[in-house]
């Protein structure tokens, strides 16, 4: 099966972020030396999630991981001269940051439209008028309606003959004339899939200047308009207008505003790891933090990355080094829309015993549906063992918050380990993938440099007035 943003594997990620207007906290709290857009992010599970700090929260059920596996499964900032910034609202909690959405405005007059945000795939698309098969109502209390290209006076259709039309996945087999449009079809790992055209028209953001001011800009972008959706697309509780894609193909809205000289190539997120959720996402370089980097694997169409060993305490897991190779077949993600994380075999077994076996005194092993859970009173990140990646360069050092993940349909402190075998996940077209998500990335400021091609990351967590280090719409010197 091919997924929405490449033709090979694709286990994919969807990180939905609220554009929200918390004007007085982002022009008093964010310092920048560009003009700067900001995202808030939210989450729509965020109420059910447990602080691995705070051990009255009520946690989360079985019911709601199995809920996030299944998640899981179907899917495996600041702007340059003016930075584009977006704070991030919801819980970067293992179980609060897979679905994130954000609001977007296009076409003349402008419209909002809620979007899901993927780091995996590369195209802003939108359900679209004239639809034959697109949601009308969530559970998340939003209005569904669909783009209509002919109620925008700006609104264009991209034909099969354009150059940027290469860059989709065409869907007709058709000899392409001057009458065709540039049509497209994804299909995720579960079976759903959405098909449409591509259109270009203006996109409105916002953004704050040095001077902390306020102010609108727009830009013309090509995004697809989607007239027909299937699977989850259609029916899931969570659904929205549509997706924007965080990848690095030319689709992408980060590298069309980039490629007209309205933001760097860079974006950075960072999800809040407490019970209230939160937290920022930002395009634009960050500056002032000691972080460190890896590169990104070349030629890959995720955000992939050399994983070289695993730690947990101080001993490394030992399995063979062809475990952590990166072929087209087989490698490490990271991916800000997948809920928690998968290990390939051997890694994860040797993980779990090393797991079991740097367990404090007092904690009772125990089983869940075949997951390893621990009934524990005490603070699992003061007791339990902290967890090292070993990436090419850099180390990434985690604490017990990262990996473990309180229940709440029980009546004591039981907590479940957040990271699955990767046949939890779908892998995709025969391939297997390490995926690191949200459990892992959450309390860290998460910084992807794609001027030159890698990942940093440093300890940072964002505070309840959404806090953030320093932002430029400057490329990187």
């Amino acid at each position: 099966m091919t997924s929405r943003c490449c033709l090979h594997y694709q286990l994919k990620r969807l990180l939905p972020i609220i554009m929200t207007c918390f004007v007085a906290e982002s022009l008093s709290l964010v310092q920048s030396k560009g003009n700067i857009t900001i995202i808030k992010l939210h989450h729509v599970y965020a109420d059910l999630v447990a602080s691995a700090r705070k051990s009255s929260d009520k946690g989360i059920s079985r019911e709601h991981i199995e809920l996030f596996k299944a998640h899981d499964r179907s899917r495996h900032g600041r702007v340059l001269g003016n930075v584009v910034e977006f704070p991030v609202g919801g819980s970067s909690n293992p179980f609060v940051a897979g679905i994130y959405f954000t609001r977007v405005r296009i076409g003349t007059p402008s419209k909002e439209y809620y979007v899901q945000v993927d780091t995996g795939s590369d195209l802003l698309w939108l359900n679209c008028n004239p639809c034959t098969a697109c949601p009308r109502s969530n559970n998340l209390g939003m209005i569904l309606v669909p783009y209509d290209p002919q109620a925008s006076t700006t609104s264009s259709p991209i034909t099969c003959i354009d150059s940027i039309c290469e860059h989709s996945f065409k869907v007709s087999s058709n000899v392409c004339d001057t009458t065709q449009l540039c049509s497209y079809g994804f299909q995720y790992g579960d079976g759903s899939s959405t098909t449409g055209y591509l259109v270009s028209d203006t996109f409105i953001y916002n953004t704050i200047h040095p001077n902390n001011t306020l102010a609108n800009n727009e830009a013309r972008i090509v995004f697809g308009c989607g007239y027909s959706q299937s699977g989850n697309l259609l029916t899931a509780q969570n659904v929205v207008d549509g997706i924007i894609g965080f990848g690095q193909s030319k689709l992408s809205v980060i590298s069309q505003l980039y490629s007209q000289g309205l933001t760097p190539a860079a974006f950075a997120h960072c999800l809040q790891g407490s019970e209230q959720g939160g937290g920022i996402l930002v395009v634009g370089n960050i500056v002032g933090v000691k972080a460190v980097y890896t590169p990104i694997v070349s030629s890959q169409p995720h955000y992939n990355l050399n994983l070289r060993g695993i730690s947990v305490g101080s001993n490394q897991l030992i399995v063979d080094e062809s475990a952590y190779e990166t072929t087209n077949l087989q490698g490490t993600i990271i991916d800000s829309g997948t809920t928690l994380a998968y290990l390939i075999e051997p890694i994860y077994t040797s993980f779990i015993n090393a797991i079991i076996k740097g367990a404090p005194d007092g904690a009772h092993l125990l089983a869940e549906q075949g997951v390893p859970c621990f009934m524990y009173m005490g603070s699992v990140d003061d007791t339990f063992p902290m967890v090292t990646l070993h990436f090419e360069g850099a180390d990434m050092i985690l604490k017990a918050r990262h990996y473990l993940i309180r229940q709440a349909d029980v009546n004591t402190e039981l907590w479940c380990v957040g990271w699955h075998p990767i046949s939890y996940a779908a892998a995709v077209g025969g391939g297997l993938l390490t995926i690191l998500g949200d459990i892992v990335l959450k309390d860290q400021l998460i910084i992807y440099d794609l001027d030159n091609q890698q990942i940093g990351w440093v300890n940072y967590e964002v505070q309840a007035a959404f806090q953030f280090p320093q932002v430029t719409g400057k490329a990187n010197q």
